[in-house]
């Protein structure tokens, strides 16, 4: 393993170790960001294509065009009389072989990565726009990788319209994570229910079975000894599923420990035997969220409770005990 954030005496950091933290914090889609004037083309002539400022992430690798700047000029092929014809500007990633002289006069061949905007020219055809095929390679592989950024229509030798490839992320990698994260109390709400639903059909299935079990002895005129053990052990290996609402006070909880023990009755310190599933009532809902409430341990007719943060006010907690 090699140190990357750290001075080590010698060069060790590449490009590929940002592009893998850029790729963690906003994914792997090439995208175009929301800075300066976001690569907007505008046509000089009629095979001229300027791309005003704006950066790019192609695989997590950052190129951009600096206000500074002002523009990059693509250049078109003229177009054919009689003829249409599609073509795409695209941000291309290549790489070249370079030699250079060392300190010590020692020639020295390296690689050295590129991503430029280019034209990628399209078919002529008499009846349509027919959109060429670009390039997709692997660029930490050093393969070569064309990202869409817009196309152009000619129609014969004039221009037609622009078509917009941009993707442009409108938010901060902090509100992406953000929006991400309001899913997860309907997610969590619907989680509950499913198991509800769930216990429910659990519970019916169960009931008809034993209807069923006395129904059958019934028809078989009467319970004998042999029968009866036969229906007791049957009726015995059905789970026994009981529902409460627990209430706890602010002052209950081990404000060192995070802790606090309650009474839950058929709960077993013999977690084959029962155990239990949590869920917040919908009463004080947002309270058991922001504490972080789970249950963390069992024992004879009671639950211990453990969360993240004391809660700021009294919290109703739903527990389903399953024997």
């Amino acid at each position: 393993m090699q140190i990357i954030t750290g001075c080590t005496g010698a060069a060790h950091n590449f490009a590929t170790d940002d592009a893998e933290i850029n790729r963690m914090i906003l994914g792997t889609s090439e995208i175009v960001l929301p800075t300066a004037q976001q690569l907007t083309a505008e046509m000089n002539g009629t095979n001229k294509v300027r791309i005003k400022a704006g950066s790019l992430l192609m695989q997590g690798r950052l190129a951009k065009t600096r206000s500074s700047e002002g523009y990059t000029e693509v250049e078109l092929d003229s177009g054919t009389i009689g003829y249409y014809r599609y073509d795409l500007v695209v941000a291309e990633y290549y790489t070249t072989e370079e030699t250079t002289t060392d300190t010590s006069g020692n020639e020295v061949t390296w690689t050295k990565e590129h991503i430029d905007l280019k034209a990628v020219k399209g078919t002529p055809d008499a009846s349509q726009y027919l959109e060429p095929t670009i390039t997709s390679g692997d660029i930490d592989s050093g393969q070569v990788n064309q990202m869409k950024l817009w196309g152009v229509k000619l129609n014969g030798i004039n221009f037609d319209s622009l078509v917009d490839f941009r993707v442009i992320t409108s938010s901060t990698a902090l509100q992406l994570v953000t929006d991400a994260m309001t899913g997860i109390p309907e997610i969590a709400t619907k989680a509950e229910a499913d198991v509800n639903t769930a216990v429910t059909a659990g519970e019916l299935e169960i009931t008809n079975a034993k209807d069923n079990a006395i129904a059958a002895i019934m028809a078989a005129g009467g319970i004998d000894a042999y029968t009866k053990a036969q229906t007791d052990s049957l009726i015995s290996g059905f789970k026994n599923i009981t529902s409460t609402v627990i209430n706890i006070p602010v002052a209950s909880w081990d404000t060192t420990a995070l802790t606090v023990t309650v009474a839950c009755a058929g709960m077993t310190t013999d977690t084959t035997a029962s155990s239990a599933i949590v869920s917040y009532d919908p009463a004080t809902k947002d309270i058991f969220t922001a504490a972080g409430i789970f249950g963390s341990a069992q024992g004879d007719n009671t639950i211990t409770f453990k969360c993240t943060t004391i809660p700021t006010a009294a919290v109703a907690v739903n527990v389903m005990v399953i024997k």
